[in-house]
């Protein structure tokens, strides 16, 4: 059985600024009981991201992964797999220059875009590819962090571009906390904040326990 790709754009960047600790105010310091819990399960869900996370490189311009980052991919794999399972792989790929999202100006002319569209695309495949070859079989998301989320994408507000969006967008803060699927998309945006960069991809397996319970 082939992994099945979703392959995201636009709205999973609106949770990334989102889901800054510092920028969650009404949970910085919860009140009430309820609101105690609720910090804790849904703060619960970003643990079990983080420690399941691997972070993987690449050689400027190459879309191959070396023999270390396959390694490193392997062993997370497998040591996650032999406790849980794995509900699906997120991998969010950066090109070698950062692009900038929705309202941040860019120099970038449209042809470069598109070769650091591809090269993201391309480094996405290549992970992918060397997770089937450990044998797995997946639901997998893909988050090009080289695409910019065109107008379709905003309006519908898909996954890729609420995460987008919150990662140059930080007025939608007060809908962090508003419904569950916005904080798991927060959770994950936030791992990628925090640990993607240029040159690098960020693959989060998300297990059964990954969930906020009531």
């Amino acid at each position: 059985m082939k992994n099945l790709r979703t392959t995201l754009g636009a709205s999973l960047a609106t949770a990334l600024v989102m889901s800054t600790p510092s920028l969650a105010a009404d949970y910085s310091n919860p009140s009430s009981t309820v609101e105690k819990a609720e910090h804790m399960t849904r703060t619960a869900i970003y643990d079990v991201f983080d420690k399941q996370t691997v972070v993987l490189s690449f050689t400027d311009s190459q879309y191959r992964l070396g023999e270390d980052a396959v390694e490193k991919l392997r062993a997370q794999l497998e040591a996650t797999r032999g406790e849980k399972v794995i509900k699906r792989i997120h991998i969010a790929t950066w090109a070698d220059s950062n692009v900038p999202l929705f309202n941040e100006s860019s120099s970038f002319s449209d042809d470069r875009l598109d070769r650091l569209e591809d090269l993201a695309d391309n480094r996405a495949d290549a992970v992918e590819n060397e997770i089937t070859a450990i044998g797995g079989e997946f639901d997998i998301s893909v988050y090009n962090m080289a695409e910019r989320p065109n107008w379709f994408n905003r309006t519908l507000e898909t996954d890729d571009a609420v995460v987008k969006a919150a990662m140059s967008d930080r007025s939608q803060m007060d809908q962090l906390f508003k419904d569950d699927e916005t904080y798991r998309l927060a959770s994950l945006g936030k791992i990628f904040s925090e640990k993607g960069n240029k040159g690098h991809a960020v693959v989060v397996l998300e297990t059964s326990d990954a969930k906020i319970s009531h």
